[in-house]
């Protein structure tokens, strides 16, 4: 009977994977939809997969064995797979019989953000995982929950530049971030790999905190921010993403929710006025906003952009998280503080706790707060 036979380089531990033998995996083919979880484990611990193969047999065969399984999930995806693009079958790599199994590369759109480990086996693996398991598996939004150790980001409005931030960040500061395994694009869809971290929202029971565990929480979260304002910007950077391109935030207006990339912070604040320059006609508070807008502002700095408290993961009294970088970018030094404040409804006890991790910059308050009433989206 065929099998997947999967050879790993730099394992770290195979104690908890069934059927482990010196480094390879060995599945029953029939087994192959079912023990996809699996592989993205695998994934998760492993730098690299050195093959992929299904000895003696060929997508055909597999397909057969899936439409006469009596396995629920073979049989649930048969339909699926017959018409799937993501086989492609290589006649030149034949070795001893062997025929090899591969994921075909999706089309990639042109980006100015460099894809993640982007192997076909991986980005098999995360088109599988989500064809397969969304139905089973627990999830937030379009964070599908793999495993406690890897969740997926996906869908048509996700931001390909939130890996490579994470990635920078963990580079340059010891904030706690997700481990990116892979990234890609497919037919306008992203899709981002990484790791979970264990942990729940620092706004799960905070009113029941005692105050000396709040102060610890919000001592560890200010040095966190800290640290990150620290990090030097590139010779002549403007306000763009990590990579410096677009910025993505639903909050900023416009046509899209991919806004610049602007040269400087002038640049930021004309399109957030929608273009408009000083004139003795308008309205007194959109001329306020105008005078505030330019003044001389200090060069941008490294910013999370939604430091809500859902966003902040934590165990006991330690932040051993943060997540959702997808608005991150240089920016004003005064936009971290002016978006944390623009809290959701599930959030409104957060207003008070800000002043006590970011440095409260009440013109900057205002400026955001008439530039949202005159040209925000609402």
């Amino acid at each position: 009977m065929p099998f997947i036979d999967i050879t790993l380089g730099n394992w770290e531990s195979l104690d908890d994977v069934p059927g482990s033998n010196g480094g390879v995996i060995r599945l029953m083919g029939l087994d192959f939809v079912s023990h996809m979880s699996h592989y993205l484990i695998m994934m998760a611990y492993s730098e690299s997969i050195t093959r992929f193969e299904l000895p003696e047999t060929s997508p055909a065969t597999l397909l057969k064995h899936l439409k006469n399984s009596t396995n629920p999930s073979a049989q649930y995806d048969y339909d699926y797979y017959q018409t799937s693009e993501m086989f492609t079958h290589d006649d030149t790599e034949k070795s001893q019989g062997q025929e090899t199994l591969e994921a075909k590369s999706p089309a990639i759109r042109p980006t100015e953000t460099k894809l993640i480990k982007s192997t076909r086996f991986r980005r098999f693996l995360v088109l599988a995982a989500i064809k397969l398991l969304k139905r089973i598996r627990p999830h937030h939004g379009t964070v599908i929950f793999v495993s406690d150790k890897l969740c997926i980001k996906y869908g048509p409005l996700r931001h390909l530049p939130e890996a490579s931030t994470m990635q920078f960040i963990a580079q340059h500061t010891s904030i706690p971030v997700p481990k990116v395994h892979c990234t890609f694009t497919r037919k306008g869809w992203t899709y981002i790999a990484m790791e979970r971290i264990n942990g729940e929202m620092m706004g799960q029971g905070w009113v029941n905190r005692s105050d000396e565990s709040k102060a610890k929480l919000l001592a560890q979260l200010k040095g966190l921010i800290e640290e990150m304002r620290k990090i030097q910007p590139p010779e002549g950077q403007g306000v763009s993403n990590v990579d410096g391109g677009q910025l993505w935030d639903c909050r900023i207006p416009g046509k899209t929710l991919c806004h610049g990339p602007f040269e400087s912070i002038d640049d930021f604040h004309r399109y957030l006025r929608g273009g408009f320059d000083a004139h003795p006609d308008h309205y007194p508070e959109v001329s306020r906003l105008i005078e505030l807008q330019d003044r001389p502002w200090p060069g941008p700095v490294f910013t999370h952009g939604d430091l809500s408290s859902l966003n902040i993961l934590i165990r006991g009294d330690e932040v051993v998280g943060i997540i959702d970088w997808e608005t991150a970018g240089w920016y004003p030094s005064y936009w971290e503080y002016t978006s944390a404040s623009q809290v959701n409804p599930r959030n409104y006890f957060w207003r008070e706790e800000i002043p006590k991790f970011l440095e409260p910059i009440p013109e900057a308050l205002e400026m955001e707060t008439i530039r949202q009433k005159y040209f925000g989206d609402t």
